[in-house]
């Protein structure tokens, strides 16, 4: 192995001493560690504000799905059914207070109509006619509680006597 002689083969670093250095240091692989743990950390926080996002996007779903079912229930009754009439007579007026404020889950004093159903609750306005003569704007809305906060979902419809 005359060519592992050649000077090319035998340069390498040198300390101030003289003596070639050899390995490595402690430190490198103590750096690459704490890269690694951050990385991993970041990748950690990635997944719980994923699995957060997730959950509350679910919710989300399934308030829609209720407020859907509940507006096509309505839509299916007759004109005249109970179900669909202005129970306190507010009118137009009942459509603007639909929304519960301020983290409050209660009975909103607009509503015509409320039920539970599991963690949500449901309720709904009816307007005579509204926005036309002979019809009926229905208003529904889904509350419920993700992680503390207060969701709510609001989906309306007219439906005509015609």
């Amino acid at each position: 192995m005359k060519f592992m002689n050649h000077p090319i083969f035998r340069a390498g670093v040198k300390r101030s001493n003289g003596k070639a250095a050899a390995g490595y240091s402690l430190i490198e692989p103590m750096i690459s560690i704490v890269i690694l743990a951050i990385g991993l950390l970041a990748v950690g926080s990635m997944q719980i504000s994923a699995f957060k996002g997730n959950t509350i996007a679910n919710s989300i779903t399934q308030e829609m799905e209720r407020a859907r079912d509940t507006l096509e229930k309505l839509r299916g009754l007759p004109y005249d059914h109970e179900l669909l009439e202005d129970k306190n007579g507010d009118g137009v007026a009942g459509l603007d207070n639909m929304y519960p404020t301020h983290g409050v889950e209660e009975y909103p004093s607009s509503a015509d109509y409320a039920e539970a159903e599991g963690r949500f609750n449901i309720y709904w306005n009816v307007v005579d006619d509204h926005p036309l003569p002979n019809t009926k704007r229905i208003t529904v809305v889904v509350t419920s509680r993700v992680g503390g906060v207060l969701k709510a979902t609001r989906l309306s419809t007219v439906r005509s006597d015609w």
